[in-house]
């Protein structure tokens, strides 16, 4: 039988307070832990389905990661963009993720509330002013099919990146 394990480790580009030219300051951290997903035979469509995809996409939990920013500097607007780089992946197999919800804070959210493709060019996906505290990510895969991969773990690290220069 063959079996799949992918896993998922979040990072942070942006983790350390940074002082804005005497503006103001930002911090920022990404909490949450690692996704790990073994799929298998019960994972799929019964063998007469042409492809025997998974039956499926499967989703993280919607609070799987929590991004934490802090700014002191009320007219700055700050873009989260997210990518991935690949310790062993298998080409076929789609990454995307999304916010689930505002968080809290004295700062506006917005976008982020569909899924967008996590690959390895970064891309954009939420914006904030001010301060958000734990603002919810949930990661989904799919589109990919277990019988075309080769057994085994795929890993890949998952990169959120704060900035102030508009990725769109």
């Amino acid at each position: 039988m063959k079996h799949c394990t992918i896993a998922i480790i979040m990072v942070l580009f942006l983790s350390n307070a940074i002082t804005l030219f005497g503006f103001g300051t930002i911090e920022a951290t990404v909490s949450g832990g690692s996704w790990d997903v073994d799929i298998d035979a019960t994972d799929l469509l019964p063998a007469s389905t042409a492809g025997a995809n998974l039956t499926t996409f499967t989703e993280s939990a919607t609070n799987l990661v929590d991004v934490n920013i802090t700014i002191t500097w009320s007219a700055a607007t700050w873009y989260v963009t997210v990518h991935k780089v690949d310790t062993t992946w298998d080409p076929d197999v789609r990454l995307y993720a999304k916010r689930t919800g505002n968080g809290t804070g004295t700062g506006t959210i917005n976008d982020g509330l569909n899924y967008v493709l996590v690959d390895d060019t970064p891309t954009y996906l939420f914006r904030v002013t001010r301060t958000r505290s734990n603002v919810p990510i949930e990661l989904m895969l799919d589109e990919f099919s277990v019988p075309l991969m080769s057994s085994g773990v795929y890993t890949t690290s998952v990169v959120y990146t704060i900035t102030n220069v508009d990725p769109r």
